[in-house]
């Protein structure tokens, strides 16, 4: 799974790159990340490595630090920073590295810069073919995860009845999608199902403390 991330990321980097390409071959690629990243093994200066690596040769990258924009955890904040990317003058590419940032990437428009989104959630409840060739929006390339709700709902009822679920969600991602938010409400009405979210709005947090009395499952 690994591999298979690493190749289709580095397809869609090439691809993206090559609409970049400036008569004075450089490139200036800006960043949003959600927040500080905390996990180990991972950081923003992977994808860096991989854009360095992949273009060696043949196009000049450019990282500026002032284009290097952390969102902090909130939705506001990393919807503007995507904005000012995208209408900076001097940013050529735009990378968002996060969930929630690669989200806002699917449903901001129009794209005025070729954007990478990596971490597309759910493509389906975004509004995106999660097979095509294309993401079918201009200047967009994402990658999808393997995250399938209609088909999630579906596998869970096979395995135990319910009627009422719950979806545990942070704050941040539910303030933020509300397209997709709506259209898990609408999935879940037709098949019967009454669907509620749970907001996780600290870490540490109790959230089964939370779950509403009818909850069947979450």
């Amino acid at each position: 799974m690994k591999s298979q991330f690493t190749f289709s990321l580095s397809v869609l980097l090439v691809l993206l790159l090559a609409t970049t390409v400036h008569a004075e071959n450089n490139v200036s690629v800006g960043i949003v990340i959600d927040g500080p990243v905390q996990q180990a093994g991972w950081s923003p200066q992977l994808f860096k490595n991989e854009l360095l690596t992949l273009a060696k040769g043949e196009v000049e990258i450019r990282f500026p630090e002032s284009k290097q924009l952390d969102g902090g955890w909130t939705g506001d904040n990393i919807k503007a920073a995507f904005e000012q990317l995208q209408n900076d003058p001097d940013v050529d590419m735009v990378l968002t590295l996060g969930y929630v940032s690669s989200s806002v990437a699917v449903l901001y428009k129009p794209l005025q810069k070729p954007t990478f989104a990596p971490f597309v959630l759910d493509a389906e409840l975004l509004g995106l073919p999660a097979n095509a060739i294309t993401s079918g929006i201009n200047n967009l390339n994402y990658l999808s995860g393997e995250a399938d709700f209609t088909r999630s709902l579906t596998t869970f009822r096979n395995v135990i009845e319910y009627n009422n679920i719950v979806v545990l969600i942070d704050q941040t991602s539910y303030e933020t999608l509300t397209e997709a938010i709506e259209r898990a409400r609408q999935v879940a009405a037709k098949a019967g199902i009454n669907l509620a979210f749970v907001l996780q709005t600290k870490q540490n947090e109790d959230l089964a403390a939370k779950l509403p009395a009818n909850t069947d499952a979450v």
